[in-house]
């Protein structure tokens, strides 16, 4: 048995379990349950199939409320402190899961050549706080709960969550590309889609130097609560690859510069 066969054995199993419990009262996990899920069929190239997983996990997302602030739990008035810096981790967990609900939904109708679940005009995502990971000499992160939320400054070490929002930041531009193809292979003018192409090669430029490929800063690397962004630096650039071959792959044939 292979790695391959024993992933998709858990997965499969993962979905008997979420189908034996049905969705009557669904809570966050049964949410991750599904990105896990749609995670694993994108991974092994079943994309169409990630689709629609994902579809259902933002659906089951919604019943729970993640895509309105006004849907997070609150509090009671008489509840302690303890209680109110534990409600707002819950907030912060739940908008995370959201946001990466929302970036794997453009990037995969993107790819596929599909319309997105989420309408991010009308509704767009409350990003999550970036708060540093506390110190500590293991690679598994100690509990934040119930400390405060304070936002992570430029000189502290990146957390997974950075990356998470950069991946957003960069996939979001899909949405744009994807507005430009409404206008067929040859517009009255190609200046929107230069316009956009630069604004692509400013945001490749502004991305950390931590995330860099070539030539990346790594001076946080060695630090135990950072071991897997040696392993992230070589997403975005993948993101950002994605970007420009969805703006231009339109116009191959029909304009020199979108073949350079």
């Amino acid at each position: 048995m292979t790695f391959e066969d024993l992933a998709t054995e858990y997965s499969e199993s993962g979905v008997a379990i979420v189908s034996l419990l049905g969705k009557r009262q669904m809570t966050l996990t049964t949410v991750l349950a599904g990105f896990v899920r749609a995670s694993f069929l994108k991974f092994v190239g079943m994309v169409p199939e990630a689709w629609h997983a994902i579809g259902t996990a933002i659906r089951d997302a919604q019943e729970l409320g993640l895509h309105r602030s006004s849907l997070d739990p609150r509090p009671p008035p008489s509840a302690s402190a303890e209680a109110i810096l534990q409600n707002q981790w819950e907030i912060q967990g739940r908008r995370k899961v959201w946001l990466n609900l929302v970036t794997w939904d453009i990037h995969c109708g993107a790819t596929l050549g599909r319309p997105s679940t989420i309408d991010l005009t009308t509704n767009p995502p409350i990003l999550p706080i970036d708060v540093a990971l506390p110190t500590t000499t293991t690679t598994i992160p100690t509990s934040r709960s119930p400390t405060p939320i304070i936002p992570r400054s430029e000189d502290d070490p990146p957390t997974p969550l950075t990356r998470i929002l950069w991946a957003y930041k960069i996939t979001l531009q899909l949405v744009s590309i994807l507005a430009l193809e409404k206008e067929g292979p040859c517009p009255a003018s190609f200046s929107k889609v230069d316009s956009l192409h630069h604004h692509l090669l400013d945001l490749e430029d502004s991305i950390p130097s931590y995330f860099r490929l070539h030539n990346p800063d790594t001076r946080f690397d060695s630090l135990p609560e950072c071991y897997w962004i040696p392993w992230a630096r070589a997403l975005l650039p993948q993101l950002t690859a994605f970007n420009f071959m969805a703006l231009h792959r339109p116009y191959i044939f029909t304009r020199p510069e979108s073949r350079r």
